[in-house]
């Protein structure tokens, strides 16, 4: 997906997905990361492989994706961020068995002022209730929004970057 779709805030996301009509290159493209895919009115698949200064996501960093006060992601039905390891596009084995995170997660534990922040690492957070585990080495993340809202698409929200 690296030649097709739009970039914002290091997430790539394409409002054509499942709407391959016979643009075949977008095809090939979209086949190379995915097995299938939803209309984008039913669901919207965000992938970030870099941080906000443009470097690609290890383990060892510490990353955090914070959610400010009224903008989560705009999902009629869930929305839900999942990691990979970039090497082979599986999950992430990790001791606590998460391999997402999401609105569905039970006990997360939001901000005083309303706003998320999700913890996103090798090494575990001092409360782990919003952390997503990463391997030591490359991964990458998927935000995927069910049954999304026109926000993202005309441009009145977007994901935050990778800090």
């Amino acid at each position: 997906m690296q030649t097709v779709g739009n970039t914002i805030n290091g997430w790539r996301w394409s409002p054509r997905a499942g709407i391959m009509g016979t643009d075949y290159l977008f095809r090939a493209c979209w086949a190379k990361w995915f097995t299938g895919g939803n209309l984008p009115d039913e669901a919207i698949y965000m992938i970030c492989r870099t941080d906000a200064s443009h470097a690609p996501l290890v383990g060892t960093t510490g990353y955090r994706l914070r959610f400010a006060p009224g903008a989560l992601p705009p999902a009629r039905a869930f929305w839900s961020l999942s990691m990979y390891d970039a090497a082979d596009g599986s999950f992430v084995a990790n001791a606590i068995e998460r391999y997402s995170i999401g609105d569905r997660t039970a006990g997360l534990d939001y901000d005083p002022d309303g706003g998320l922040t999700l913890a996103i690492g090798h090494s575990p957070p001092d409360s782990t209730a919003n952390w997503l585990p990463a391997p030591e080495g490359a991964f990458y993340l998927m935000l995927r929004l069910y049954l999304p809202t026109d926000a993202l698409a005309s441009g009145t929200w977007a994901p935050p970057g990778l800090e």
